[in-house]
């Protein structure tokens, strides 16, 4: 999850609110093994379509990475939007693959404040990663119950009402990675996380929280914004 956190800070150098209603918890059916319910929802994760728009809160390090991060999904495209605060600067940037995703690290990085895209491709598979460079990709893992799933042993659960959507909230005492401490993932029955938090050992802390939601997508969205002009 820290690696999209790096990947914001270093896209963000380079380059609607509302309030989320939600019910009390009340017990979610009797579940044999909650993580695997949690892995089952989030396997049809690629295949629903949706956008939606969360507040973001991340604070690491000393710094704070703060604002709204707005995903969109259907039929294998994808769009990333994120608007805030990397530390005291300002960012708005859009994040759209190119052809291939989500296979292959070429994307867009479009700059709203130059209204202008241009081409990221890293060196090779293992860079994209390493170096930051596959901020597309890395989005979807920002949200994705499965990644969240695999580092947090899940042991409890609840169902709660978020946007509108009925979910069922994993909560998670310890991580399997020693550098988190606990963490909770409300997730749709197909897939979407609608609220996540997570906290490591040395204070680090991390939130998203769904303030808007939507099951249509339209086609126009995944269009590049602004036209592409030459990495300077």
């Amino acid at each position: 999850m820290w690696r999209l956190l790096l990947v914001i800070v270093m896209v963000g150098v380079a380059c609607n609110s509302g309030d989320a209603q939600l019910s009390g918890p009340t017990p979610a059916p009797t579940l044999e093994s909650p993580a695997e319910e949690l892995l089952r929802r989030a396997g049809s994760f690629e295949e629903t379509e949706f956008s939606a728009t969360y507040d973001m809160l991340a604070e690491f390090d000393g710094g704070v990475i703060e604002g709204t991060f707005t995903w969109y999904q259907k039929k294998g495209s994808a769009r990333g939007d994120f608007s805030g605060k990397l530390g005291d600067q300002n960012s708005d940037f859009v994040l759209i693959p190119g052809p291939g995703y989500p296979s292959e690290s070429f994307h867009y990085v479009c700059h709203v404040d130059m209204k202008t895209c241009v081409e990221s491709r890293p060196e090779s598979e293992e860079s994209a990663y390493v170096d930051g460079q596959y901020p597309v990709v890395l989005g979807a893992i920002l949200i994705s119950a499965e990644e969240f799933g695999e580092a947090f042993p899940v042991d409890t659960a609840s169902r709660q009402q978020i946007e509108g959507q009925e979910t069922v909230c994993f909560m998670a005492p310890s991580a399997v990675n020693e550098s988190f401490e606990s963490g909770e993932v409300c997730v749709t029955d197909d897939g979407v996380v609608l609220r996540m938090n997570q906290e490591s050992v040395n204070g680090n802390t991390f939130s998203l929280d769904a303030i808007e939601f939507s099951r249509a997508v339209d086609d126009d969205v995944f269009e590049l914004p602004y036209p592409v002009i030459d990495q300077p």
